[in-house]
Parts: structure tokens; sequence; C-alpha cells
């Protein structure tokens, strides 16, 4: 099973880029970007959340991706899409994170062997 989580986990660590661009046109004006932002200490509380999170959004990108390789028709995918991503976003929020927060973890796991092995003990 831990096979399937680390491929998956990278996965999801691109998921942060759909978030981020559904949540606003620009960058925000005020923050570095990714590269330069340090790195988030996280309890076990928020990554327990995280871990939840991780599995609905996995989830709704499963059920979402067999429905765009279903269709032709670009203005079909592009509502897909959008469709899923907000269900993505609703499934973080649910969790009792944020967005923002997911997506730190997110990125901060996908180069962060410990972190990555913490999660997975969740799982």
């Amino acid at each position: 099973m831990k096979t399937k989580i680390v491929p998956t986990l990278f996965a999801l660590a691109g998921l942060t880029f759909l978030f981020s661009a559904g949540a606003s046109a620009q960058p925000p004006q005020n923050q570095p970007p990714p590269a330069q932002q340090q790195q988030m200490e996280v309890d076990n509380a928020t990554l327990e959340q995280f871990a939840a999170a991780m599995n609905e959004v996995a989830a709704i990108q499963q059920e979402y991706s067999q429905q765009l390789s279903e269709t032709q028709d670009p203005a079909e995918a592009q509502s897909i899409q959008q469709e899923a991503q907000t269900k993505m976003v609703e499934a973080v929020l649910d969790s009792g994170l944020d967005v923002e927060t997911y997506n730190t973890i997110a990125q901060q796991a996908a180069s962060d062997p410990e972190l990555q092995g913490r999660i997975e003990a969740m799982l």
C-alpha cells in the first residue's frame, strides 16, 4: 500500500497549482514566490486533517479524471475541471484546513521525506 501513497502524494502536490489558479488570477502581491517560502512546522492534528483531505481529493481526482477521459468537447471538459476543482476545494475546507495550508503541506511533503513518512503513517 505504501507504494501507492507516495506517487499519490506527488500527484496531489500538483493539484496545488489548480487550487492556486482557481483562487485568483494574479498571485498575491505580498507573498514571496514558493521557492522563497519558509518550511512550515506541521503538528499531528494538522497533518491528520491534511491526510483526510488528501484522501478525499484523490477520490475526487479519480472520479473526474474518468469523466474527462470520456469527453471530446472542450467546453464540457472545462466544466468538468471546474466542478472537480470546486469539490476538491470543498473537501479541503471540510477537513478543517484552508487551501493555502493544504497547498503548503503538499508542496513541503513533495520534497521532505520525513514529512512524507509522517503522512504515510497516518494513511
